[in-house]
């Protein structure tokens, strides 16, 4: 029987920035008691999620917590951690086109390889049609956002991992409330890259302002 999995990819990737942070200050901080201190808040994060006795955590423990160890030996050991992540879920054609009913032709992603346990959302972009395509979850259910991405790249806030990234406005058209034939406009802006988007994602609080800002009437 496999064993359930207890934890979401904005979790992995919340550890896994941890993780890093603590690597990082093995080699720009002096003071032990800080290190200490870092060491003790990872260990209550993996507490708090309630994997810190599981086997493939204790042995990441065991690597992170030796003052040599390095992003790279972080990375390696950081792989266990996946057997306990419920990665994003994988999507073919069909399942693809029932989220994007409305798209008389639906432009699939080019590249269908994605790290799916550090995944919270799908995105990929048309563009020949200045398009992009999102699979984002909503209330245990996953919906599809097709709109227009502005090609301008800019410096900003991303609305979805809320960090400061290379963004773009994306758009949508919804059907204005009362109105018959009526269409109004949402916008807000998002990383051009969602894979680089995802790997930033540790709360998923923004993303879910996003989905609800951009589906309500």
């Amino acid at each position: 029987m496999e064993k359930e999995k207890q934890l979401q990819p904005f979790q992995f990737v919340q550890i896994s920035q941890e993780v890093h942070h603590v690597i990082s200050a093995y080699k720009s901080v002096n003071d032990s008691k800080v290190i200490g201190v870092l060491q003790l808040d990872l260990i209550k994060l993996l507490d708090e999620m309630g994997i810190k006795t599981e086997a493939v955590v204790e042995k990441l423990l065991e690597i992170i917590l030796a003052k040599d160890c390095t992003h790279e030996r972080a990375d390696k050991a950081l792989q266990g951690l996946k057997s306990l992540v419920q990665p994003f879920p994988e999507m073919d054609e069909k399942q693809i086109d029932k989220l994007f009913k409305k798209q008389k032709k639906v432009q699939y992603p080019s590249n269908w390889e994605t790290d799916r346990y550090q995944q919270t959302y799908w995105g990929w972009d048309d563009y020949g049609n200045q398009k992009k395509y999102l699979i984002m979850p909503q209330n245990q259910r996953y919906i599809g956002l097709y709109g227009d991405m502005d090609p301008k790249p800019l410096n900003g806030l991303c609305a979805i991992c809320h960090e400061l990234s290379t963004v773009s406005m994306f758009s949508v058209k919804l059907k204005a409330r009362g109105a018959s034939g009526n269409y109004t406009k949402r916008g807000n802006l998002i990383c051009r890259n969602s894979a680089e988007c995802n790997a930033r994602i540790n709360d998923p609080q923004y993303l879910n302002r996003f989905v609800d800002y951009m589906t309500n009437h």
